[in-house]
């Protein structure tokens, strides 16, 4: 009696399993480390995107520094040209005090001479308002503070330093202009955490240096308005004085025109003029000191920004270099698989898997083609 045969294949041993399961392992492997390497390519475009807007950030503030600076030399130029022309000195309580008596006193005197002049007695009432208002306001505690600023001495005001080590010397390398000579890394040790907290503490500075200053800011306002209403009875007097003696006596002005009169009008008395000019001496010294305090803000406000711009230049750099690595990688794996689906074909001379062979063969040549040569 003859035996059945089977026909069944032979069992694969695991050699043949781990040759079959190759480019399947490969394919995933490539697949994966091309997903890898477009990540971080995505991720290096959000870096320098992110380093491009700060830096436009930075551009901003250092704009607003040179400006600030310009205009506080300016300011600084105005003065000296003022001291050099003209007699001007740092304008006091007493003396501004001083100032409005004595117009008040000869505006007096004009009404006394003409008792009958009602132009005058209003003027004089007007003078001895605004006089009694000055001397009020140059001992008001909210008004004296004006007359240091005045000489350019600024409030004190407590600036807080930038928090962290890693912050600080950056913005110190920085300074010194010394990118170029130290560690990529250093910029990177800079979390955001640190620049966060640096840009807070530097906003809070300015705000904190802002609320120092507007105080005197309006109170020298204060004095100016004072100054041009006490002007304006001063002239007023003046006018009708004149007018009282006579037509022929009468300056050709309007009293349309006194509501405008100012302590710089040719018609102000010579004290109001020299009290107007010691007063825009004080002011220029105020704002030039004003100037250069908030300059400093912004620049270091700035420098935080070229910190943050030099941290995401660097992290793009090392975003696209592992994009390259991840994409040589994927590049082997691809490799691999083609080597495989060769052997394989080889081994089971097979026509299906000879056409993928060539088919990766020619993508890897067309690949290297137009990476040497396009």
């Amino acid at each position: 009696m003859k035996l059945p045969t089977s026909d069944a294949p032979a069992q694969k041993t695991a050699l043949d399993k781990i040759i079959t399961a190759t480019p399947v392992v490969m394919t995933v492997l490539a697949t994966i480390l091309a997903g890898l390497s477009s990540s971080e390519m995505s991720q290096a475009q959000y870096f320098r995107s992110l380093a491009a807007e700060h830096q436009s950030k930075a551009s901003d503030q250092w704009a607003f520094f040179q400006a600030k600076k310009i205009r506080s030399a300016d300011a600084g130029h105005a003065l000296q040209l003022i001291q050099n022309l003209g007699d001007v000195a740092p304008v006091t309580p007493e003396n501004f005090a001083e100032v409005a008596q004595s117009v008040a006193y000869k505006v007096k005197t004009a009404a006394d001479t003409t008792p009958g002049n009602a132009a005058i007695k209003s003027s004089h009432a007007s003078a001895q308002s605004v006089a009694a208002e000055i001397a009020a306001a140059v001992t008001d505690a909210g008004i004296r503070p004006a007359f240091a600023a005045l000489r350019g001495e600024l409030p004190a005001v407590e600036l807080k330093p930038l928090p962290g080590d890693a912050v600080r010397r950056a913005v110190g390398a920085l300074k010194r202009n010394s990118i170029d000579t130290i560690d990529p890394a250093f910029f990177v040790s800079v979390t955001d955490k640190d620049l966060r907290m640096a840009f807070a503490v530097s906003e809070e500075n300015a705000l904190v240096s802002d609320d120092a200053l507007t105080p005197a800011s309006k109170a020298i306002a204060k004095l100016q308005e004072m100054v041009n209403r006490l002007a304006a009875t001063a002239v007023s007097a003046r006018l009708a004085a004149r007018t009282a003696s006579g037509p022929e006596s009468a300056p050709a002005t309007t009293t349309a025109s006194l509501t405008g009169a100012t302590a710089t009008d040719r018609s102000t008395p010579t004290e109001i003029r020299q009290l107007a000019a010691d007063l825009s001496a004080g002011q220029l010294r105020f704002e030039s000191a004003r100037l250069a305090r908030d300059a400093e803000i912004n620049q270091t406000t700035a420098y935080l920004y070229d910190v943050a711009v030099q941290r995401n230049g660097i992290e793009s750099d090392r975003h696209r270099t592992r994009s390259r690595y991840f994409f040589f990688g994927m590049l082997g794996a691809q490799a691999a698989v083609t080597i495989a689906s060769v052997a394989l074909a080889a081994k089971e001379k097979s026509t299906l898997w000879i056409l993928a062979a060539g088919i990766g063969l020619l993508a890897m040549a067309y690949a290297g083609y137009v990476y040497l040569f396009t």
